[in-house]
Protein backbone atom coordinates (compact mmCIF):
# COMPACT_ATOMS: atom_id res chain seq x y z
CA UNK A 1 0.00 0.00 0.00
CA UNK A 2 1.37 3.54 -0.28
CA UNK A 3 0.88 6.58 1.70
CA UNK A 4 1.03 10.04 1.18
CA UNK A 5 2.99 12.66 3.94
CA UNK A 6 1.90 15.99 3.11
CA UNK A 7 3.54 19.29 4.14
CA UNK A 8 1.42 21.06 6.60
CA UNK A 9 3.00 24.92 5.80
CA UNK A 10 4.51 26.47 3.14
CA UNK A 11 8.71 27.19 4.11
CA UNK A 12 11.83 25.73 3.20
CA UNK A 13 13.12 22.25 4.80
CA UNK A 14 16.46 23.46 6.81
CA UNK A 15 16.76 19.48 8.58
CA UNK A 16 15.99 16.20 8.18
CA UNK A 17 16.71 13.52 10.66
CA UNK A 18 18.29 10.58 9.08
CA UNK A 19 17.93 8.24 11.99
CA UNK A 20 14.42 8.97 12.59
CA UNK A 21 13.68 8.47 8.86
CA UNK A 22 15.42 4.78 9.20
CA UNK A 23 13.99 4.01 12.31
CA UNK A 24 10.60 4.65 11.02
CA UNK A 25 11.55 2.51 7.89
CA UNK A 26 12.30 -0.15 10.28
CA UNK A 27 8.62 0.29 12.17
CA UNK A 28 7.11 -0.19 8.56
CA UNK A 29 9.25 -3.55 8.18
CA UNK A 30 11.86 -2.15 5.68
CA UNK A 31 14.49 -3.69 8.23
CA UNK A 32 14.90 -5.52 11.03
CA UNK A 33 15.23 -5.03 14.80
CA UNK A 34 16.70 -8.28 15.43
CA UNK A 35 18.00 -10.93 12.99
CA UNK A 36 15.11 -13.01 13.16
CA UNK A 37 12.64 -10.93 11.85
CA UNK A 38 11.49 -10.90 8.24
CA UNK A 39 12.24 -8.11 5.88
CA UNK A 40 9.05 -6.84 4.35
CA UNK A 41 10.38 -5.90 0.83
CA UNK A 42 7.50 -3.63 -0.39
CA UNK A 43 7.85 -1.28 2.64
CA UNK A 44 9.68 1.87 2.66
CA UNK A 45 9.95 5.43 2.55
CA UNK A 46 10.25 7.77 -0.10
CA UNK A 47 11.42 10.92 0.47
CA UNK A 48 10.33 13.45 -2.62
CA UNK A 49 12.26 16.49 -0.70
CA UNK A 50 15.75 17.49 0.23
CA UNK A 51 17.33 19.62 2.52
CA UNK A 52 17.12 22.87 1.35
CA UNK A 53 14.63 22.29 -0.85
CA UNK A 54 11.04 24.93 -1.15
CA UNK A 55 7.99 23.45 -0.39
CA UNK A 56 4.14 24.49 -0.23
CA UNK A 57 1.27 23.51 1.62
CA UNK A 58 -0.30 20.41 1.05
CA UNK A 59 3.06 19.54 -0.86
CA UNK A 60 3.72 15.70 -0.80
CA UNK A 61 6.92 15.10 0.72
CA UNK A 62 7.34 12.17 1.37
CA UNK A 63 5.92 8.59 0.40
CA UNK A 64 5.19 5.83 2.79
CA UNK A 65 4.73 1.94 1.52
CA UNK A 66 3.75 -0.55 3.98
CA UNK A 67 1.45 -3.70 4.40
CA UNK A 68 0.52 -2.72 7.53
CA UNK A 69 -2.30 -0.13 7.38
CA UNK A 70 -2.20 -0.05 11.06
CA UNK A 71 0.63 1.58 10.64
CA UNK A 72 0.45 4.24 8.84
CA UNK A 73 -0.96 6.97 11.28
CA UNK A 74 2.23 6.36 13.43
CA UNK A 75 4.83 6.47 11.13
CA UNK A 76 3.01 9.62 8.91
CA UNK A 77 3.35 11.50 12.30
CA UNK A 78 6.74 10.70 13.27
CA UNK A 79 7.78 10.89 9.60
CA UNK A 80 6.70 14.61 9.64
CA UNK A 81 8.25 15.41 12.77
CA UNK A 82 11.57 14.34 11.20
CA UNK A 83 11.86 17.07 8.86
CA UNK A 84 12.60 21.03 10.24
CA UNK A 85 11.48 24.04 8.65
CA UNK A 86 12.46 27.50 7.90
CA UNK A 87 11.11 30.92 6.57
CA UNK A 88 14.10 31.18 4.37
CA UNK A 89 16.50 28.93 2.58
CA UNK A 90 19.07 27.57 4.58
CA UNK A 91 23.10 27.24 3.53
CA UNK A 92 22.88 23.97 1.90
CA UNK A 93 26.29 21.77 2.58
CA UNK A 94 28.40 20.17 0.22
CA UNK A 95 27.94 16.78 -0.45
CA UNK A 96 31.26 16.09 -1.72
CA UNK A 97 33.99 16.56 1.34
CA UNK A 98 36.86 16.14 -0.43
CA UNK A 99 38.58 14.21 -3.14
CA UNK A 100 41.10 11.42 -2.68
CA UNK A 101 43.90 11.61 -5.81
Amino acid sequence: MLFLCFQLRSGFISEIDAERVGNISVYLGAGRMRKEDKIDLDAGIVLNKKIGDEVTTGETIAYIHTNDEEKVKGATINLLEAFEFADKKPKVKDTVVSVLK
